[in-house]
């Protein structure tokens, strides 16, 4: 099923920004 590895990469790239957002507005 390739939609996991498309999802398990978009995550990868959502999550530093995630964490960046969370660094820079909390």
């Amino acid at each position: 099923k390739w939609y996991y590895k498309f999802l398990y990469i978009c995550t990868l790239q959502i999550a530093p920004l995630l964490m960046l957002w969370k660094l820079l507005f909390i």
